[in-house]
């Protein structure tokens, strides 16, 4: 019976019933006396009159009620679903447009990589380095741009046929040793004090550029939250089959009521943040059926936890 009835149909229904007995009631009782004068009929009782009028009302008021109750809730949820599917279309035009977007930036992003790619590749060549310290440089540059144009193919995936996650063999104790050479040469990390502790899996299967843009993405909101020069502790191990990371960090820490929202786009707690730098996160953890927990560090900060099944 709930679907076919709404509560809030009951009181337009009720004043309908109302308008119905009272319209009924005026036609009752003028009909006699019309009827009296043009058919020169009998004329009712007052009594009989009264009777007819109580019971016309007792047996019709409650299906009329109730008729009215239903046909106002289907209109109601007819209402409702038609709302829903404008929404629901203006929804999917409005994703329609932002993957044609993506598509298109996706592809102008690839040609201006095509461009830096040769340049450095030219470097190399012409420039004969033989500082070593140049050397990693113009290779983390390199290593860099690789991992923008995997970036950008995402978009462009996203411009066709949704995101495409590549699998692969990712040697989990590499990525570590070039993600902790990169954090040295990051500018904004360079005051941060970076440790990493544990021993991770020696492979895992997953997107290695994922996993890597999320443990950067987190050491860097670990050193936006102490202010660049705080100390960060990186802790790597296996937990039930599972592959353990957590950051800990000495900052002002995250509030509770605020760990649901965090990883919402856009939402931020920095003066100067974009609310965009968890969203990596929030992918990897949905691509890679991970689970993501925020809670006190021991460094007196915030701690966030991600534990991935090795086999995802």
């Amino acid at each position: 019976m709930t679907q076919f009835v709404s509560f809030k149909s009951l009181l337009p229904a009720l004043w309908l019933s109302v308008g119905f007995v009272l319209i009924s009631s005026l036609a009752l009782l003028f009909s006699a006396p019309i009827a009296t004068l043009l058919f020169h009929a009998t004329p009712e009782t007052p009594f009989f009159t009264s009777y007819k009028i109580i019971s016309f009302c007792i047996l019709t008021t409650p299906p009329f009620f109730m008729l009215c109750v239903i046909i106002l809730t289907r209109m109601a949820r007819s209402v409702e679903i038609s709302t829903q599917q404008a929404k629901a279309l203006e929804l999917a035009e409005k994703k329609a447009q932002t993957a044609e977007s993506f598509a298109s930036i996706g592809h102008d992003c690839n040609n201006l990589l095509a461009l830096i790619r040769l340049g450095l590749d030219l470097l190399r060549r012409d420039s004969g380095l033989s500082n070593a310290k140049q050397q990693q440089n113009l290779k983390n540059m390199s290593e860099s741009v690789d991992q923008l144009t995997e970036l950008v193919q995402g978009l462009s995936d996203v411009g066709r046929s949704g995101p495409q996650v590549t699998r692969e063999m990712i040697p989990v104790k590499s990525l570590i040793a070039n993600l902790h050479s990169k954090c040295a040469a990051h500018p904004r990390l360079h005051q941060a004090k970076i440790s990493f502790h544990g021993e991770p899996p020696r492979i895992m299967m997953g997107s290695s550029s994922q996993l890597y843009n999320m443990l950067l993405n987190l050491i860097l909101n670990a050193a936006d939250a102490t202010g660049g020069k705080g100390n960060i502790h990186v802790i790597l191990g296996n937990e039930g089959g599972q592959f353990s990371i957590e950051v800990h960090d000495d900052g002002p820490g995250i509030p509770p009521e605020k760990r649901q929202e965090i990883f919402s786009p856009y939402f931020t707690t920095k003066q100067n943040g974009k609310g965009l730098g968890l969203i990596s996160v929030k992918t990897f953890a949905k691509n890679h059926h991970a689970t993501i927990e925020i809670a006190e560090s021991t460094l007196g900060g915030a701690c966030f936890r991600i534990l991935i099944p090795k086999v995802c």
